[in-house]
Formats: structure tokens, C-alpha cells, sequence
């Protein structure tokens, strides 16, 4: 049975969906004992980014704030907290339509077909951006 390649066309820039930009953290410890977080910023980076779970509002007597959370789809590895011989790092963070997101769970396909990661993320801003406006 033939099969056709679609891995050029799923990562085209064109094609592959949203941009958003990946920042990466790696963790450190200074001599005093103290945790040092380091940030490299990556992007634009592309895939496919849908809202997920329960984006309702979640109120207390003292605040109101929105409980967002999406699924990013890309090609980009992704990270959630790890460890290789570069040190530690804490979960990467997305930045997508002027809010950050974390990465709370992580699913690795890369050793399938395209070498894809998929990512449930939910909001660490208190108080998020509101809807794009439409391109025309």
C-alpha cells in the first residue's frame, strides 16, 4: 500500500496554524541556595491552539478571574518541567493572543509520523485579554 508524506506540508508556516511564541525557563541555583529562574524567549512558533475544559468564570467574595485553558497542537517540543544534561527546567509557558499560558500536561508523539507534541495549558494571568477581533 502507498502512502504519501504529509510532514512538509504540516509544517509549513502557511499551513500549520497559529503563531504563538514559546517561552522557555530553565532553573538554576545560585550560591546562596536560592532557586533562578532564566527565561529564553522562541518564536513565532507554529500549531494548532483550541480553548479546552472549563473556561468559566470563577468568583470569591474577594476577586473574579477566568479559568482558560487551550490545547496547542505543534511540531515544537514543547516542555513540561524536566531534566537533561543542561540543567532543569520548569514548565515552558505560551504566549498566545496576549495571555500566558502554562504547560500542564504534556503528551509526546514525536516518535509517530509527523513527531508531534500536544499540550493542555491554562492560564496564569489573573486577569486575561479579551477576544481578538477579526481579521477582515
Amino acid at each position: 500500500m502507498a502512502t504519501i508524506d504529509m510532514s512538509g506540508l504540516m509544517l509549513d508556516p502557511l499551513l500549520a496554524g497559529t503563531p504563538f511564541t514559546v517561552i522557555r525557563r530553565a532553573e538554576t541555583v545560585n550560591e546562596f541556595g536560592e532557586t533562578v529562574i532564566g527565561t529564553e524567549t522562541i518564536g513565532p512558533v507554529y500549531g494548532s491552539i483550541s480553548p479546552t475544559g472549563d473556561n468559566s468564570l470563577v468568583r470569591q467574595d474577594a476577586f473574579q478571574a477566568g479559568a482558560k485553558t487551550i490545547k496547542v497542537i505543534t511540531a515544537f517540543r514543547l516542555r513540561g518541567p524536566s531534566k537533561d544534561e543542561t540543567g532543569s527546567y520548569q514548565p515552558d509557558l505560551i504566549l498566545w493572543a496576549g495571555t500566558h499560558y502554562i504547560v500542564r500536561d504534556l503528551k509526546d508523539w514525536t516518535a509517530f509520523g509527523g513527531g508531534f507534541v500536544e499540550a493542555d495549558c491554562s492560564s496564569i494571568d489573573f486577569v486575561d485579554s479579551p477576544p481578538q477581533e477579526a481579521e477582515a
